[in-house]
């Protein structure tokens, strides 16, 4: 029966076997706590990057427009001087039709 009474006593939680389950339960919880915040962490980093990365996209889209815009502004004063020759040349033609 000593032996029964033993097994029985040491089933019985103590205080400190209490702390012991609560302490570990705390260590658990504190250890998926700072496995979130890692995860929390690399997550930041991927949109500071994915931030610098559209930064970057930006400019170059800037750069493209105002090369496109210059390009075309080009093409418009060629278009007009053509326009302008073009008409010049129409009246010479009249002019010189009528001459003869």
């Amino acid at each position: 029966m000593a032996s029964n009474s033993t097994r029985d006593m040491s089933s019985i939680a103590t205080p400190k076997d209490d702390s012991g389950i609560f302490l570990q339960a705390i260590y658990d919880r504190l250890t998926k706590i700072e496995l979130k915040l890692g995860t929390l962490t690399t997550i930041a980093n991927k949109v500071e990057n994915f931030e610098k990365d559209l930064k970057q996209l930006w400019c170059k889209l800037d750069d493209f427009n105002k090369r496109f815009a210059d390009r075309v502004s080009t093409c418009e004063s060629k278009i007009d001087d053509l326009e302008f020759s073009d008409v010049t040349q129409k009246s010479e033609i009249e002019h010189l039709s009528r001459q003869t």
